[in-house]
């Protein structure tokens, strides 16, 4: 496969070693005649061919050409044999004709010249590109963009301000929430309406309250958990069918087929993923989460002076 290096902006293209170019199935070519792979191996004077698969077939048809040397032959293509091999995937197929195999070889060496110009030419582009971008960069001509608001002052400055109100708001919000005492609905429960507030607890109701506050949390880390998991179940099982399914019949499918089944697998596959992420993320966050709540209920006016 060609690879080109772009670090350098005013490089020289390099040799290519190999150079590798993939078709599709072309149905109006028979399918013996019709080439899937066709690679370029520059360092061992080859060129091979690899053609699409014939139907209900696990091998296709193969052939390798070792080129000859054109110095030595004054430019002449001359054909032996003995340079050509190959396999058939169809034991009863006919071998190709010795003229076709020459013909194919011709074809195929003005090709090679012209893949290995056209290469060429995208490196010698890129290479121009890069150089450009390096001198844009270098110096750059451009003028601050209005949206641009790591340059432009009054954004900067807009951004600041709108920050500030953020950074208000939320501490506001913390504000807030430090009022509500997060006892109230037990408390509600144990009391009713006409306890008044901040009065005292006794020693066997604190540590009632305490293991009510406790048992909620791990029952809704064990419900959350559950659930995420059935799903997480679920999908992974659906994908495996799904991939079962595509290994028994891949031969046999249509390239529509084949495109729905890879849209839906990569779908299914993100949302094993993702869920797969959300139980690890749940798992390794129950301990912090159950030390937090603890040190809440230590610290609580109520509960602090109680030692459950």
């Amino acid at each position: 496969m060609v690879q080109t290096d772009g670090r350098h902006a005013n490089r020289q293209p390099s040799g290519h070693l190999l150079v590798t170019e993939t078709y599709g199935r072309n149905p109006e070519i028979p399918i013996e005649r019709d080439i899937y792979k066709r690679i370029f191996n520059i360092t061992d004077n080859t060129i091979e061919l690899l053609y699409h698969y014939h139907y209900n077939c696990v091998t296709n048809d193969t052939r390798l050409y070792r080129k000859p040397n054109l110095a030595e032959t004054g430019g002449r293509v001359y054909f032996d044999p003995s340079k050509v091999s190959g396999y058939l995937a169809n034991p009863i197929g006919k071998e190709p004709r010795k003229l076709e195999m020459y013909l194919t070889l011709c074809e195929h060496l003005e090709l090679e010249n012209l893949t290995r110009k056209a290469v060429r030419d995208s490196e010698t582009d890129l290479g121009e590109y890069l150089k450009k971008r390096h001198t844009q960069l270098r110096a750059p001509t451009t003028e601050v963009a209005l949206f641009d608001t790591e340059r432009n002052e009054a954004a900067k400055k807009g951004w600041k301000e709108q920050a500030s109100e953020t950074l208000k708001a939320e501490v506001e919000e913390r504000e807030t929430e430090a009022e509500i005492d997060p006892l109230a609905p037990y408390l509600g429960r144990l009391f009713g309406s006409g306890r008044g507030a901040g009065a005292p607890l006794s020693y066997k109701d604190a540590c009632l309250l305490r293991e009510q506050c406790i048992n909620d949390f791990r029952a809704k880390q064990l419900v959350r958990q559950q659930l995420v998991q059935e799903r997480y179940d679920k999908l992974n099982e659906e994908y495996k069918q799904k991939r079962l399914w595509y290994l028994a019949n891949q031969y046999i499918l249509t390239p529509k087929k084949e495109a729905e089944y890879f849209a839906s697998s990569a779908e299914l596959a993100f949302q094993v993923h993702a869920l797969e992420v959300r139980l690890t993320r749940h798992r390794d966050l129950t301990g912090p989460r159950f030390r937090a709540l603890v040190d809440i209920l230590n610290k609580h006016p109520l509960l602090k002076e109680h030692h459950c």
